[in-house]
């Protein structure tokens, strides 16, 4: 009983209940907060991304612009001019000096003979090197009858085969479509690493511009690895702008470049990302550590309350001094020795104070419950002579005889389905639960020959009993009582020391 007492355990689980909630409940927040902040940084920097892209492709665009321009202007001059490459070649160098972040303005024709500007000194050992038309991007060109500008990556021989940016597109006669040949720009890289230097982005991480072949165009910083281009150019096309790479533990980032076959793209380590999304996560996590906190405060407080509380119950139960015992044991021991006070009373209250069996009261009291049985049998019995007893050999005798009929009652009764009561004087009345006529008037005669057999320290003194016994069956408790006093009383005029039941007689 003192485990239901102790307040301690149901508080300690309602407090840890209360905390495993709280903490599910901050940890499903902090689950959503972190989704929505991990794909808020995403969105944003691929916004970012996108619009990198957009000022690269309008970069590029605005060449393109001069480009189509130039080759316009170039068509005219040169039908003008027929082969008059000393005035090609000025005014050529007009429209590069024109062109702030070109490295080489190209004029190449499907006989194998350019102009390069700036101007270089050809010899035999680079005639065949630069031969324009083994170049990529004039086979690209030459080969586009749509007149598109064709966006490659190309080196040249003359500038320590550094790789550069080039524009090119095939010249057409506007008047018959013959193909004049190919001019191209060739773009410094500086201004496009620059471009991707001064780019800001919501996350850290390298930016780089490669075709959809998984070649690098320019880069912001060092070279990429070739095997990280090759593991990213299959996913370019895809639906999904963004992606994760578990070998390299990053995501790309990835935007085409205007209408060219490029695409911007931007690396991000994943650490780098989980960083900015648990610095925006802190407040979720201190609200968390700050609640558990507040909550074990408040635990102890009201353990401590109720300590106190307990402690003041049982004093004022007991009203004498507290003994450093816990609030609880105090408690029970009062609840304890008040139930057993109550127990003992009402014991006293049932129980016949001479033969120790049930009285009267609690006859009355347990009939109640039994009127609905009808598997029951009801007998009473009655000490024969027992007034010659009291007269002959006085009322202390007369005392022990009943202790003695009913503790004989009691030893042999072994069975819980069958109840002594002294009903009045000597008469004793016995219930019998579940049991049949035939098994209770066994019962009876082993009590009556008992009590015959038993010698006493008086000269002459013999006990025997006489009784009735009925079963229930339909009738009330109280009929059947009346029917076994009645065969009681026909036990005595037919000789006494005999049990008389339902056609049954014995003697």
């Amino acid at each position: 009983m003192i485990r239901n007492l102790n307040f301690r355990r149901p508080l300690n689980i309602c407090f840890l209940k209360t905390a495993i909630i709280f903490t599910l409940a901050c940890i499903a927040v902090l689950a959503v907060q972190w989704h929505d902040v991990k794909s808020s940084y995403q969105r944003q920097n691929m916004r970012d991304v996108q619009n990198l892209a957009a000022y690269t492709a309008k970069y590029l665009h605005d060449y393109d612009i001069m480009l189509d321009e130039t080759i316009e202007q170039f068509i005219s001059i040169k039908q003008d001019k027929k082969n008059d490459d000393g005035e090609l070649r000025h005014w050529l160098f007009e429209r590069f000096s024109t062109m702030p972040d070109a490295r080489t303005l190209v004029y190449a024709d499907q006989q194998g003979g350019f102009i390069r500007l700036p101007n270089v000194e050809l010899n035999d050992k680079t005639e065949e090197d630069t031969d324009p038309r083994h170049k990529i991007w004039y086979m690209a060109a030459i080969r586009d009858d749509g007149g598109n500008t064709h966006y490659t990556r190309s080196r040249d021989i003359f500038d320590d085969a550094v790789s550069t940016l080039t524009l090119s597109k095939s010249l057409i006669n506007n008047v018959d479509g013959e193909k004049l040949g190919v001019l191209a720009i060739r773009l410094n890289q500086e201004p496009s690493m620059d471009i991707l230097n001064a780019a800001y982005s919501t996350l850290p991480g390298r930016k780089w511009i490669m075709d959809n072949e998984g070649q690098q165009i320019t880069n912001e910083r060092e070279a990429v690895n070739p095997q990280t281009l090759a593991n990213v150019a299959p996913r370019l096309n895809k639906q999904t702008p963004f992606f994760y790479l578990p070998d390299s533990e990053r995501w790309y980032f990835c935007s085409a470049v205007g209408d060219t076959t490029w695409f911007l793209v931007h690396e991000v380590r994943n650490s780098d990302l989980i960083s900015q999304v648990f610095t925006h996560s802190l407040n979720v996590i201190y609200c968390l550590a700050f609640g558990l906190l507040a909550l074990f405060v408040c635990w102890w407080m009201v353990r401590s309350s109720l300590n106190g509380l307990y402690i003041s119950i049982a004093n004022g139960i007991r009203n004498g001094a507290i003994e450093l015992k816990a609030a609880e044991e105090m408690l029970y021991e009062e609840i304890h020795n008040t139930t057993v006070q109550q127990e003992m009373i009402k014991n006293e209250a049932l129980t016949d104070g001479l033969t120790e069996l049930k009285n009267r009261r609690a006859f009355d009291n347990d009939i109640e419950f039994l009127q609905q049985t009808n598997d029951l049998c009801i007998a009473m019995i009655d000490i024969d002579n027992f007034k010659t007893i009291n007269d002959t050999y006085g009322h202390a005798v007369g005392d022990m005889v009943l202790r003695t009929v009913a503790d004989i009652g009691l030893r042999l009764r072994g069975m819980d389905n069958i109840t002594l009561y002294r009903y009045g004087g000597e008469e004793i009345v016995v219930l019998f639960h579940g049991m049949t006529q035939h098994d209770a008037l066994a019962f009876l005669e082993r009590w009556r020959e008992t009590c015959e057999q038993r010698h006493f320290r008086e000269t002459n003194l013999r006990v025997t009993f006489s009784g009735g016994i009925a079963t229930k069956d339909d009738m009330r408790v109280e009929e059947a009582l009346v029917l076994a006093d009645k065969r009681l009383y026909e036990a005595k005029r037919n000789g006494k020391n005999r049990i008389i039941g339902e056609s049954l007689t014995s003697a």
